[in-house]
């Protein structure tokens, strides 16, 4: 190796050591939702099961936030599909006697506590009062926003069935 290749070697290396030292790895953030659900008048009304996830801009599941539906888990179809069930980290109960107010919080991090790269995110809300099943499935809404430098607040409309929502995005 000639004199300069190695200099040039020794920078690139000493360079790359910095930056993994430095931290200049994805930086994570925080993501609080809010939101209320009210009942639509299904078959166990209004007692309900739900579950809130993530997903990524294409589609890939990321991390579940919360399940409440312990015995009736596989009433939640989009959850379970997109999902497959995995319910690592998130907070787990059984289905509520009543609708309420659900908040979560969420740490920018995938399944497997990877932090997540900036980029679009959703996150859905999935809740059914009845057995359901592919062809007839709960209430569904998603809620997207971007994973950046900038802290941002989301408010969507009002829903029929799920209401005050609002998204707060903080990096860190």
């Amino acid at each position: 190796m000639k004199t300069h290749q190695f200099f040039k070697f020794i920078f690139v290396s000493f360079s790359f050591c910095l930056l993994v030292l430095s931290g200049c790895s994805t930086p994570k953030g925080y993501v609080t939702l809010s939101f209320q659900t009210t009942s639509y008048g299904g078959s166990y009304a209004p007692r309900n099961s739900g579950a809130i996830w993530v997903e990524d801009s294409r589609g890939n599941f990321i991390q579940t936030l919360k399940v409440w539906a312990i015995s009736q888990k596989h009433h939640l179809v989009l959850w379970n599909k997109s999902s497959m069930g995995n319910e690592v980290d998130a907070v787990t109960s059984a289905t509520l006697d009543d609708h309420q107010v659900h908040e979560v919080t969420w740490d920018c991090t995938d399944h497997i506590d990877r932090t997540v790269p900036d980029d679009f995110y959703k996150i859905h809300i999935e809740f059914t009062e009845d057995n359901v099943t592919e062809d007839m499935q709960g209430k569904h809404f998603i809620v997207a926003f971007n994973k950046s430098r900038t802290p941002h607040t989301v408010t969507p409309e009002d829903q029929e069935f799920i209401k005050q929502v609002e998204l707060k995005y903080i990096p860190q």
